[in-house]
């Protein structure tokens, strides 16, 4: 189980996305999401994808999270 995901394109940005695609345990330590040997081309057809995933309204700032765009 993870996130909602239907949003993501507002509260990350892309950079965030591929280095989370990478090694997420390296963007917050003791993250349970499994290290993925994902090609250069699988990452960035995911961060692409990922990021059409928004919705109107407000985009989050980040608050300091490293996600905010």
């Amino acid at each position: 189980m993870g996130p909602n995901l239907t949003n993501v394109g507002n509260w990350v940005n892309a950079a965030w996305i591929e280095e989370w695609l990478k090694n997420p345990q390296n963007l917050e330590s003791g993250a349970i999401e499994p290290h993925r040997d994902f090609t250069d081309e699988e990452r960035t057809a995911l961060t692409a994808y990922l990021m059409t995933l928004k919705q109107g309204g407000l985009v989050h700032a980040g608050g300091g999270s490293g996600r905010g765009q």
